[in-house]
């Protein structure tokens, strides 16, 4: 597949240090919180890290995805 110019130069999809987060929240108010949502090998990984009460505590979600949901990009094919 040949990639659009937007696909080529996305953010979020590429993986490496520079990668963008979809999504990430943090909250303060209540509790130091955090959520990231990003992409990594494929996958869709959510990771949750929630501070209460002098406790930490993290989990994480990961969902195998086809294509990038920002740019369309396939993310099982070679880049052309």
């Amino acid at each position: 597949m040949k990639l659009t110019e937007k696909q080529k130069n996305c953010p979020h999809c590429h993986g490496g240090d520079n990668s963008k987060d979809l999504l990430s929240l943090k909250y303060s108010n209540y509790a130091d919180s955090e959520v990231d949502v990003f992409i990594e090998d494929g996958q869709l990984l959510c990771d949750v890290d929630i501070g209460v009460d002098n406790r930490d505590d993290y989990f994480n979600k990961k969902i195998d995805v086809a294509y990038c949901p920002i740019c369309g990009r396939p993310l099982n094919e070679e880049e052309k």
